[in-house]
């Protein structure tokens, strides 16, 4: 049986207000944050946003498999928002949209888990994402078991 867990980024620049740049990079709160996110997954599946990404390369998760999902990327709630990405052709998302988007992950997951290649999943994402998924309250730097 799978088990599933979600990461949320460590501390990034926004997070602490330090700037407002395009998809921030971590603090060097957040890098600190890193050394202690650690664990051996079959799988990763991470968000193609900087923080993300910088989180997984400054923590001591291994894994066998890895994946860059756009669907586990940040919501995007108003156009101001968009200071978060680099890319121009996402725009901002009502519920109908977000929530589609969440489906449609789940339905990633729910494949990844029908196909019994993988026996742990981590899921690399932002906190909006991971309480869509169930993990309400997650800390930066914080991994959790979801259930499916």
């Amino acid at each position: 049986m799978t088990k599933f867990f979600v990461l949320r980024h460590a501390e990034s620049t926004s997070n602490s207000g330090e700037n407002d740049c395009k998809d921030p990079h971590l603090t060097l709160k957040g890098i600190e944050q890193c050394k202690n996110v650690k664990g051996c997954y079959d799988l990763t599946i991470v968000s193609p946003l900087r923080r993300t990404q910088e989180t997984l390369k400054y923590s001591s998760v291994t894994y066998k498999d890895i994946v860059t999902s756009d669907l586990c990327r940040e919501r995007i709630f108003h156009i101001r928002d968009l200071k978060i990405i680099e890319q121009d052709s996402i725009q901002p998302e009502n519920d109908s949209d977000y929530n589609n988007r969440v489906y449609q992950f789940k339905q990633y997951l729910h494949d990844i888990k029908c196909s019994n290649q993988y026996e742990t999943v981590l899921i690399v994402t932002h906190a909006y994402f991971c309480a869509s998924l169930g993990a309400y309250g997650i800390k930066n730097a914080e991994i959790l078991e979801i259930y499916l």
